[in-house]
């Protein structure tokens, strides 16, 4: 299998990137939400606060400070907040941070997979997708698919609005929908 190490720290680094710049928004948006970010050895701590979807470390583990110290700024940036650490931890870290965290009594909650794949060679589409940037008229759409687990008027959809709102309103983000003859399908 052939990895590319930087293909995976940049990939990481885009999500770290954006989650930081999304905390920042947040934080201005609603000051008490307790949305915040701060950066250790290439990978961002990241809270957008109590029960919000992003409270955990991306690019975990992937730059050259010791695990020991990696974990030990993970739970003072957690713990500071009150929040349970969680981090991000891609399948090409050192086995030394992941003996490091297993020594601290750390284990997998969830897994999600990033996938990349050179485009040359994809098969023809089987129908026409029409990608667009979220306008006015496509806005609703885009955070209903982005909060359809939450049940409309409940305090989680609340939260969810919430962060598309705030995620929204990043600075140089590009919104994304998906339409199949004028009916918006995806998000990006």
């Amino acid at each position: 299998m052939r990895i590319d190490r930087d293909l995976v720290r940049r990939i990481e680094g885009s999500s770290a990137r954006a989650e930081a710049l999304h905390a920042e928004v947040l934080a201005q948006m609603s000051p008490t939400s307790g949305a915040a970010a701060e950066w250790f050895d290439d990978a961002a701590l990241v809270a957008l606060g109590a029960d919000r979807y992003v409270n955990r470390a991306l690019a975990f583990g992937l730059g050259a400070a010791p695990a020991s110290d990696c974990v030990d700024a993970l739970e003072r940036f957690f713990g500071s907040r009150s929040l349970v650490p969680s981090a991000e931890v891609s399948p090409w870290v050192g086995a030394d941070l992941l003996a490091e965290m297993r020594r601290r009594g750390y284990g997998v909650d969830w897994f999600r997979n990033v996938y990349a794949h050179e485009l040359g060679g994809l098969p023809p589409r089987s129908q026409a997708v029409d990608i667009a940037e979220v306008s006015a008229a496509t806005y609703d759409a885009w955070r209903e698919i982005l909060g359809g687990d939450a049940a409309p008027g409940s305090p989680a959809r609340a939260v969810s609005d919430e962060g598309c709102e705030s995620r929204h309103r990043i600075p140089g983000a590009v919104d994304l929908v998906g339409s199949i003859a004028g009916e918006v399908v995806a998000t990006g």
